[in-house]
């Protein structure tokens, strides 16, 4: 069986990656761009469309958009971006921002596909999207940094997963000038959502070398820099940025479990955000996959600073990757309780099946029973 790695055509890092994106765009000729915009990030937004303004391109800026990268938004985007006549894209932001701007810049390209409902999961496009520049202004969804992007169906209350690799964007900018903590809390929540997705990407059965590679990186980089990222910490900031890159890579060409399977269906059912619903669920998942793991647990555990001898014994590590992971959660406060929603007996059904059929489920290392879904959606609700 061969294996693959999809990343994006080019990345920055660093400080000032603006004088980058000035070179990539000043002879494109490029005369309409379209910017998609979370709207807490003024500053990064104002310096860019500053940028096209100087270089005399027509822009238009799009930050109608809502924690989750609803099918209406992504609709709504769509159709601005084509009254403009847009010639390339532009995201400001990370989550749902990043998950429309893919999905806009591949529709875009493709009119043939008339509704972003049939992106879902196999690549549809004929043509490679339009160019995608991808500004990244703090930490978001594992697959944030990738060419993957997930959409909700709000009418069907699912998510629409697509890894198209026509929709591979341009270029990323992880500028660290740029990037900020707005929210201690918000950030430390997506920071161990992060983790949770990396050591995800790492044990799921379709890891490989080079995802596993990856994901190692971005666990170091993680549980080394968040504490010191949520105080505001530049340097710390940079290494997240960095980790961010590493989960995309091993997220996107590696895949992931259980966990992420019940936490995406959650979000779309009752409106629990991905990155809250993980974390209460996370220590269960990693309990119940530990046996089936290998040795992958104590390369966890190292990565994350543990000692671990090489005499260990795989119930030891293995306790000690859980440990691990389960200080980290607390050093972070993150909460592990969500908030209260109500939820009816037909809602719980209806989002065990749906982690069911999800193909991350199917990628956990340990085969998952309805009763353990049961179990885990307890810790949740």
């Amino acid at each position: 069986m061969s294996n693959q790695i999809v990343t994006t055509g080019i990345s920055f890092f660093g400080a000032d990656t603006l004088k980058n994106f000035n070179e990539e765009i000043k002879n494109s000729g490029f005369q309409r761009i379209f910017i998609i915009a979370a709207p807490e990030f003024q500053s990064a937004l104002k310096k860019i469309s500053s940028m096209l303004a100087k270089n005399k391109i027509v822009y238009s800026i799009f930050d109608r958009v809502s924690q989750v990268a609803s099918l209406s938004d992504t609709r709504a985007a769509l159709n601005a971006a084509k009254t403009l006549r847009a010639d390339a894209v532009i995201s400001v932001g990370s989550k749902s921002v990043s998950d429309i701007a893919k999905a806009v810049s591949i529709l875009l390209s493709n009119p043939e596909i008339s509704d972003p409902r049939k992106l879902e999961r196999k690549a549809k496009s004929k043509n490679k999207a339009i160019p995608l520049y991808m500004f990244f202004t703090s930490i978001g969804s594992p697959w944030d940094s990738s060419h993957v992007f997930i959409l909700e169906d709000e009418s069907q209350r699912k998510k629409i997963e697509c890894a198209d690799t026509n929709a591979i964007p341009k270029a990323f900018f992880f500028d660290t000038e740029l990037a900020s903590v707005a929210n201690k809390n918000d950030f430390s929540v997506l920071a161990t959502s992060l983790l949770a997705s990396s050591i995800e990407s790492f044990i799921c059965k379709s890891s490989w070398d080079l995802s596993d590679f990856f994901a190692l990186k971005a666990i170091k980089f993680i549980s080394e820099n968040a504490l010191s990222a949520s105080k505001g910490n530049s340097k710390a900031i940079e290494n997240m940025l960095y980790a961010q890159y590493c989960t995309g890579i091993a997220f996107s060409n590696g895949g992931a479990a259980f966990a992420t399977a019940a936490s995406l269906s959650v979000e779309a059912a009752v409106g629990i955000s991905f990155s809250k619903s993980i974390i209460p669920i996370f220590k269960e998942s990693m309990e119940f996959n530990a046996a089936s793991t290998g040795q992958k647990y104590k390369a966890i555990a190292v990565n994350m600073g543990a000692k671990v001898s090489s005499s260990a014994s795989p119930e030891s590590f293995r306790k000690t990757a859980v440990t691990s992971v389960e200080k980290f959660f607390k050093e972070l406060s993150a909460a592990k309780k969500v908030e209260e929603v109500k939820i009816s007996k037909e809602d719980v059904l209806f989002i065990q099946e749906n982690i069911l059929k999800n193909k991350y489920t199917e990628l956990n290392p340990k085969t998952v029973t309805k009763k353990k879904i049961a179990d885990v959606l307890k810790l949740i609700f």
